[in-house]
């Protein structure tokens, strides 16, 4: 069965898909059946980084407990820890930083998570990145 890899026209994998919406359970049975951990969209977008765009915590540490690359960038060269902070999502944050996610990392812009966290007035997530540095 290829349950899990199939895409739609954009990409999107069924991972990801659950991912991004947060849904737990399905994350759970999709890896469980084989799905690729770090399959991509057509922009080069990860269930990890949709997870961390929308803050999931729990399925973030799931997708690297099951081995997914924490410093994964897209076509824009953005991680899942550029996402996390640029939407303010300070436990998501602190969750990649643990797993060794790079907080100097540069997108194709420049941007350092750091720099996007403060552009967009999370306090809580610039503080946070100013001591991994």
């Amino acid at each position: 069965s290829t349950l899990g890899l199939e895409t739609s026209n954009e990409g999107w994998t069924a991972l990801r898909s659950a991912a991004w919406g947060g849904h737990k359970e399905s994350v759970r049975l999709l890896l469980e059946a084989g799905a690729d951990i770090d399959g991509c969209d057509s922009d080069g977008r990860t269930a990890l980084r949709a997870a961390a765009w929308g803050g999931h915590e729990e399925i973030l540490l799931t997708l690297l407990d099951h081995g997914a690359q924490v410093d994964r960038s897209d076509r824009e060269g953005r991680t899942p820890l550029i996402a996390a902070a640029y939407m303010g999502h300070k436990e998501a944050v602190e969750i990649l930083l643990n797993q060794g996610a790079d907080p100097e990392h540069k997108d194709r812009d420049g941007m350092t998570p750091l720099l996007l966290a403060s552009y967009e007035g999370h306090e809580e997530v610039v503080e946070l990145l100013l001591e991994a540095l």
